[in-house]
């Protein structure tokens, strides 16, 4: 018998360096597409398949690539939908080497990933305190405060800004009351409120994180203008704006009358004077 050799010895080796390059799935790329990356040894070579699984199911493959003698592999183009809603957030890569000889073995490599989100919220509970502005808040260089909160992942520090008729008229900055995120944008131009188009304000906040997700909320409160107006006409004083000689004298009595317009109602006083000095009263 001619003597032969058994040629078992082969090995495979798989590992994923990357998922989306920083193994985190942020919110736009959850809605795209992302790249996964890694590298082969043993006696996998060049032109191989990477098959990528994400529970259970094929997600993508890779062909190996000889890089300056580092064998890599890239898959493009993977459903960033598909890693955001797997139930379990990893991705399995598995690659067969297989030799002349007939023998094969695979290996495979499981990489964790991170999902990462943001949400914003913002209220305003108030415009000049009763989201009424009086007649005095509504003169022209009257400044009022607009109040607010924010939620979600809008911290301390971050920025409210407030629009009326689209263009801004101020901005706040989140505080931390006692565990409560609350915003105060004072000095407000009351002028410029009684003078909207629309009797509304806009409150608008924006955050962001470092894996390059942006989240921005909105919250829009309207408010009402209340002025008042007083009118009040004298008609008649003894009639006919005449005092004769009976009505002059000592003790004489005589009736002045009137009217009132604009916001003045029944039950309401008119005072009356002479010289700054209170001679009478009348209900309307």
């Amino acid at each position: 018998d001619k003597p032969y050799d058994v040629d078992t010895d082969i090995a495979a080796q798989v590992t994923i360096t990357s998922i989306a390059d920083d193994n985190v799935i942020n919110m736009e790329e959850a809605k795209g597409h992302v790249a996964i990356k890694g590298t082969v040894g043993g006696d996998v070579k060049a032109g191989d398949t990477v098959t990528l699984t994400v529970d259970g199911k094929e997600i993508g493959t890779a062909t190996v690539v000889d890089n300056g003698g580092k064998l890599e592999w890239t898959a493009t183009d993977i459903d960033g939908s598909t890693l955001a809603n797997a139930k379990l957030d990893d991705v399995t890569a598995t690659v067969t080497a297989t030799d002349a000889a007939g023998n094969s073995a695979s290996a495979e490599d499981t990489q964790a990933y991170e999902e990462k989100t943001l949400s914003a919220q913002v209220d305003i509970t108030a415009v000049a305190g009763d989201n009424v502005l009086n007649a005095d808040e509504s003169k022209d260089g009257a400044k009022v405060s607009i109040t607010g909160t924010v939620g979600g992942d809008v911290k301390a520090g971050d920025i409210v800004t407030l629009t009326v008729d689209g263009k801004e008229i101020g901005t706040a900055t989140v505080v931390d009351n006692g565990g409560k995120l609350e915003w105060t944008a004072t000095d407000i131009d009351g002028h410029v409120l009684a003078n909207a188009s629309k009797d509304d304000v806009t409150a608008t906040v924006t955050v962001s994180d470092k894996f390059g997700n942006s989240a921005s909320a909105e919250d829009t409160q309207a408010y009402e203008e209340k002025t008042l107006s007083a009118q009040v006409d004298i008609t008649a004083v003894a009639g006919d704006n005449v005092l004769n000689a009976d009505e002059s004298k000592d003790g004489a009595k005589v009736s002045i009358t009137g009217t009132v317009g604009g916001d003045v109602k029944a039950g309401d006083t008119v005072t009356l004077t002479v010289d700054g000095k209170e001679i009478g009263t009348a209900t309307v």
